[in-house]
């Protein structure tokens, strides 16, 4: 209850729970707020880490509290996995297991998760190297999948926090262009190997 937006993740969990006893599983309309004339809060807010705190107290039966604990740590976890598999996926088991305990317990996610109980960043910090991953194998080799997994990776991320899908944004456009950039550059240099090793005529 010390944590700075702990009692907002309970508030948050409490209303759209009131939603879904209404039948409403993706709801708009918040029904209390604004001295209980509702406001559309799930429009403005995203919704992805509150809906999973759902999952957790209407399925496993936890308290508000609880599945706010839960999220959090779940996604403490889940970031560890997604950043285990980016980097793993080009430079190995070592270094993905490395960077996975690094992304898990750098200051900041921790901060997020002990101090500020920052429910919405927490887990979009999960679909960070999730997207990044996604992005890279587009660009690698393009493909279904990879484009698939990058567009729900990048959703994901505006789905659960508006403020990191801002700040993520730039940097994941300088990503992009410098894969591109290393993409030409490789065509054109195995491009030009096949021309100086061809047999002259």
């Amino acid at each position: 209850w010390g944590a700075h937006d702990a009692r907002h993740d309970v508030s948050f969990i409490f209303q759209y729970d009131k939603s879904v006893q209404d039948g409403i599983w993706f709801p708009r309309w918040s029904p209390d707020w604004t001295f209980g004339y509702g406001y559309p809060f799930f429009i403005v807010y995203g919704p992805l880490a509150t809906f999973v705190g759902e999952l957790f107290h209407h399925f496993l039966g936890l308290g508000y509290e609880a599945s706010v604990k839960a999220v959090l740590a779940l996604s403490i976890l889940a970031s560890g996995l997604a950043m285990y598999g980016f980097v793993r996926s080009w430079l190995g088991r070592n270094a993905g297991l490395v960077a996975a305990i690094a992304y898990m317990t750098i200051p900041y996610h921790l901060v997020d998760a002990y101090v500020r109980a920052a429910l919405a960043e927490s887990v979009a910090l999960i679909f960070l190297p999730l997207a990044l991953w996604g992005f890279r194998e587009t660009m690698r080799r393009p493909r279904l999948a990879a484009i698939l997994g990058a567009g729900v990776a990048y959703a994901a991320i505006m789905w659960t926090s508006n403020l990191v899908a801002m700040v993520f944004t730039p940097g994941l456009a300088v990503y992009v262009i410098a894969l591109l950039w290393w993409r030409i550059r490789d065509e054109r240099r195995t491009a030009a190997e096949g021309r100086s090793s061809a047999p002259s005529l």
